[in-house]
């Protein structure tokens, strides 16, 4: 028995003493390697600071990073703090961006040890554009004391992930296992994470003795070691334990930043004066005799970048305006005003010398003054404190009801058309956080030509109290008894005039020029020069590698690589790439060709086709189609478009594992089948003027049809399904419209009898009118007219509801009284004039051509903000829309910009709890649905202020080419 009971001890002895042995964890030191902290100095690219040199951008974040022997998710590593090392915490290694003054590699030695598994706690800062996914960003070498060796890739996004991190959970499992995660105050802006990880490398020889680890960049990303560490022990096992610390990560106190906040607000300060964002006092617009709104960028302060919550509140004070007056005896020794409004929201947003992605924000305070400004006297108001000598403080205001312009007198800022016989302005304002402006006391107007003559008067009506989308009591002036051409504005006795506005005329047509000319702004592949264009800019995209990389953008191709040269097709958007989709926005411009193809001439649009005898409206369908048929495959398909180092490029090589060649997208169904239907419209519209052109463009539609045929595909997604089987019909129309084939035409009947049309996807109703639009109005024998009858329902019925909708807000618009929005539909204009145009063309009802022009007035000013939503077109237009920068004048798009792009418009506003919404940093936050709008250029507001050639561009020039093509005398 005794023996027995020493024997099990002896054995637990042995046990234990090899489960600690097994279990040994050696935690290498780094600290005499470490040459970098994770902290910067707060001065972005001043080469002095820490972390990646970005200012407040590095790895202060919530929670903090801890320090010290840690043991968390299951991982164990040393931290170093930086207070024990001369504030230097991880090892960074060269870059190609950044960190180019750290060492290529480094050694960290080991004392002979061995060990099952080596671990590395990393991340990396730097990335590099135009390389392929997964490229390599360092390799790690483990020496043996027996002289032998192993490396190990660590590969961008598996073994070491970026230290900007979509989601608090991304991973790579045993590769790349998270073990901090948090915010810092940029990553905030993003609405994304900072990220540190945990990779573990299974040694596969753990019997032999690590005397060294030397750390060597590829020279690309920039490697960040923070830890190493050798062990028997898996620590990626088991799961309970690597998820204990894994938990989304919440919005740090409000405080957490301040001190961080303080020493970047002082930099971005510094650096807007210097780009020269911030002038102070920027206008004074006249909002009621005894109230003017003053516009106030964030210099009051020295606010800088953000809202200034917490310090624009003390200018907001009556005692912080002075208003005096020469003439007004009233006003003579100065006056504060009674009382002070103030909405403030973002107007400009992008990068201010080194500091990245900043909100300027502009402060509106509306000065309600003791008693009315008096016809014919100046006044001067004067802001008392806030704005040192350097900006802008007074500003003077001419006060005549006969001649001061305001904006709350809301009217059509270019023309309203003749056609309609319905016209309307609008009057009434919402003044932020003082509410909505009392109109009640104006009855009448008159409106008076270009030469202050009268010509009409009216009454001022009610037509809607307390309207919950503007925020405003709403009155209309009804203006349709105006029926003359020309130039004219409105006067309201006792209160001001509206912006000038025509009834036809020229007006009309720069609609039209600029409209359609979007397009040309919008050529990929294509020199813009003088005298076409004032935005010049050498051609884009024009050659490209078969690694899908465009020549000329800092890639080095392999040696002997094939590249290709291509032109033709439209930028989307902002972005570069380039798809099929938009030739929908073409069917649109060629179907008021159709209609009137004795208004639209050679040289119309001054392009640099322009004088080939060909209408300028097929030269710039020629373009949209040109790189299409250019790279058409042998076996007919059409390809879906290229990618142009853009978003749906990477998309698309994260989703296939792969580039496609030339970065060409490889033909679908819907591709294919568009661009058959458009090239087939195309040929048809053209043969009149060039029939080699026209021969060349049906034989090319024909021959994508027949690849159709033969490609039915596997497609499972509702959507695709419904895109697919939609292009499918349209061609066959198109085809059927053109050559009164007999095939085509059995193809519709049966797509259309199969559901194509009527069990089509939801969200392809826009365009539901484009694709059966030529078998509806189709003259060739044999086409069914029980389903053109019930097309042209489609279309009526379709009219008919925005004729309904637009008569239902107050400001009246196509989307009805349905508040949220955005994507374009809520901006009026061609998103609802294309249905009613059409139903104006089967029934030449007014009604519908009444419908469409009031959506053209709310686009273009009679919408509560007053503003129109085509750049430069109108004295409020967008401010700084997301555009391609090379449409500006300035840099960072800032300036002036291009004529004629019609941007989403309104959108958005804030949760019933005011934590989320676009808008949720505005103040006040309850603002009105239909004056929301995030007019900023540089990301986060596309929803607003970008565009597509297929949502806005294509509905804009058709709804002005029509009004253009009825008027023209």
């Amino acid at each position: 028995m005794k023996f027995r009971f020493m024997s099990a001890l002896l054995m637990s002895i042995f046990l234990s003493a090899s489960l600690n042995i097994r279990a040994e964890t050696f935690l290498v030191d780094i600290s005499k390697a470490a040459n970098t902290s994770i902290e910067d100095d707060g001065i972005s690219g001043n080469n002095a600071g820490g972390w990646s040199d970005e200012g407040i951008n590095d790895m202060f974040i919530f929670p903090a990073v801890e320090f010290g022997d840690l043991d968390r998710n299951g991982y164990k590593f040393r931290v170093i703090d930086p207070k024990s090392n001369d504030n230097k915490s991880v090892i960074m290694l060269k870059g190609l961006k950044c960190a180019k003054d750290k060492p290529e590699s480094v050694e960290l030695k080991v004392p002979d040890k061995k060990g099952a598994y080596v671990y590395f706690l990393q991340n990396s800062v730097g990335g590099v554009s135009g390389e392929p996914k997964n490229y390599p960003v360092a390799t790690y070498a483990v020496n043996y004391k027996d002289g032998s060796k192993v490396e190990i890739p660590m590969q961008d996004e598996i073994e070491i992930r970026r230290w900007w991190s979509k989601n608090w959970w991304d991973n790579s499992e045993e590769k790349a296992w998270p073990f901090f995660m948090g915010k810092n105050i940029y990553s905030m802006k993003w609405n994304t994470h900072i990220g540190v990880w945990a990779m573990q490398w299974k040694n596969p020889s753990p019997g032999k003795e690590i005397t060294s680890i030397v750390l060597k960049s590829a020279g690309k990303a920039v490697p960040v070691i923070w830890a190493v560490t050798i062990s028997d022990e898996n620590f990626f096992e088991p799961k309970e334990r690597r998820q204990k610390n894994i938990v989304k990560v919440e919005n740090p106190p409000a405080a957490y930043f301040a001190a961080k906040l303080a020493v970047e607000r002082e930099g971005v300060f510094s650096a807007a004066v210097k780009a020269g964002h911030f002038k102070g006092l920027r206008k004074i617009d006249l909002i009621r005799n005894d109230i003017l709104a003053l516009s106030i960028d964030s210099a009051i302060g020295k606010i800088g970048a953000g809202n200034g919550e917490g310090m624009i509140e003390q200018y907001q004070k009556p005692e912080n305006f002075m208003v005096t007056s020469p003439d007004d005896p009233a006003y003579k020794t100065g006056v504060a005003p009674a009382k002070v409004g103030r909405q403030s929201l973002e107007f400009w947003n992008g990068n201010i010398g080194p500091f990245p992605q900043n909100i300027l924000y502009m402060h509106n305070f509306y000065v309600y003054l003791p008693s009315p400004m008096k016809n014919g006297c100046s006044y001067t108001v004067k802001v008392q404190k806030g704005l040192s000598a350097d900006f802008k403080s007074e500003d003077s205001i001419k006060y005549d009801d006969k001649a001061t312009a305001t904006p709350v007198i809301k009217v059509n800022q270019m023309s309203y058309s003749p056609l309609s016989q319905r016209r309307y302005a609008y009057l009434g304002w919402w003044a932020g956080d003082a509410g909505k402006v009392d109109y009640s006391q104006f009855a009448s107007f008159q409106i008076l030509d270009d030469k202050n003559a009268k010509v009409l008067d009216g009454k001022i009506e009610l037509r809607r109290k307390d309207d919950p989308l503007s925020g405003e009591d709403v009155y209309q002036l009804d203006i349709s008894q105006l029926k003359n051409e020309g130039i004219y504005h409105i006067q309201i006795p006792g209160l001001g005039c509206s912006d000038a506005f025509g009834l036809g005329g020229d007006r009309i047509r720069q609609l039209y020029y600029n409209t359609v000319r979007a397009f040309f702004h919008q050529r990929c592949g294509c020199e813009l020069k003088k005298p076409f264009t004032d935005w010049e800019r050498k051609a884009c995209h024009a050659e490209v590698y078969k690694s899908g990389h465009v020549k000329g953008e800092g890639y080095a191709p392999a040696a002997g690589e094939e590249s290709r040269k291509f032109s033709g097709g439209y930028h989307d958007a902002a972005d570069f790439d380039t798809f099929t989709y938009h030739l929908r926005a073409t069917s649109q411009s060629l179907a008021v060709f159709e209609w009137f193809p004795e208004k639209f001439k050679d040289s119309d649009l001054n392009l640099p086709e322009s004088g080939n005898k060909i209408p300028d409206i097929l030269d710039e369908a020629e373009w949209a189609l040109s790189f299409y048929i250019d790279n058409q495959q042998e076996d007919g398909g059409i390809p879906l478009g290229r990618g142009n180092e853009c978003d749906f490029l990477r998309d698309y090589q994260a989703k296939h594992k792969t580039t496609p060649p030339f970065a060409v997208f490889p033909p679908t169904i819907a591709s294919t089948s568009e661009y058959a239907a458009v090239a087939a419209q195309f040929a048809r519209d053209i043969r009149n003027f060039d029939q080699k052109k026209a021969d060349r463009f049906l034989k090319s539609a024909e021959k994508a049809y027949a690849w159709i045929a033969r490609n039915p595909g596997d497609l499972k997604d509702d959507k695709e399904k419904s895109d697919a089987n939609l292009n499918y019909i349209w061609a066959a129309a198109e085809l059927f419209s053109t050559t009164g084939d007999t095939k085509y035409n059995d193809d519709f009947i049966k797509l259309y009898n199969d559901g194509a049309v009527k069990k089509a996807h939801w969200s392809q109703g826009q365009y539901s009118g484009i694709r059966t639009w030529a078998y509806t109005v189709c003259t060739r024998p044999g086409a069914d007219k029980k389903i053109q009858d019930e097309l042209k329902k489609r279309i009526i019925d379709g009219a008919g509801s925005v004729v309904k909708n637009t008569e239902l807000p107050a400001y009246r618009m196509g989307r009805g009284e349905n508040g949220s929005g955005g994507w374009g539909n809520t901006n009026g204009g061609g998103y609802y004039a294309d249905p009613c145009l059409r139903a104006y063309f089967l029934t030449k009802d007014q009604k519908y051509l009444d419908a469409a022009s009031l959506n053209a007035d709310f686009q273009l000013g009679c919408n509560p903000l007053s503003k129109t939503f085509i750049t430069s077109i109108g004295p409020r237009h967008p401010n700084a829309p997301q555009i391609n920068p090379l449409l500006y004048s300035g840099p960072e798009k800032t300036g002036t910009m291009v004529e004629g792009i019609t941007v989403y418009g309104l959108s958005g506003g804030v949760s019933e709890d005011k934590k989320s919404g676009m808008m949720k940093n505005w103040y006040p936050l309850n603002v009105p649905f239909w004056r929301c709008w995030r007019d900023l250029g540089n990301g986060s507001a596309e929803v607003s202020s970008e565009f597509t050639i297929t949502e806005t561009i294509g509905a804009s020039a058709m709804l002005y080419e029509f009004l253009y093509a009825n008027e023209k005398k």
